[in-house]
């Protein structure tokens, strides 16, 4: 048992040493792409940040017991997970 815990510490320790000498370079970016990320943070904080719940959410509420009523959504929480998804896509296209 004890050769088991030495064996697992010296791997451990062999294994990250090498990486804690490393040191980390600093990314290095092009105006273009500080323009980009300026860009995307300016549209990140004009999506709506309202807390949507179960009281919000719905315009009309369902009602799942024996008289079903499948009910709707609200059209701006609609509207704002659209932005997200959009906005989302966006950083990817």
């Amino acid at each position: 048992m004890l050769l088991r815990k030495f064996s697992i510490t010296a791997i451990v320790a062999l294994l990250f040493v090498p990486l804690a000498s490393q040191k980390a370079q600093a990314a290095t970016f092009t105006t273009q792409e500080i323009n980009e990320i300026h860009n995307f943070q300016k549209e990140y904080a004009n999506l709506d940040k309202t807390n949507y719940s179960v009281s919000n959410i719905y315009a009309v509420k369902p009602s799942l017991s024996k008289k079903f009523k499948a009910g709707s959504l609200n059209s701006k929480y609609i509207n704002t997970q659209v932005d997200y998804i959009n906005y989302y896509r966006s950083l990817f296209a």
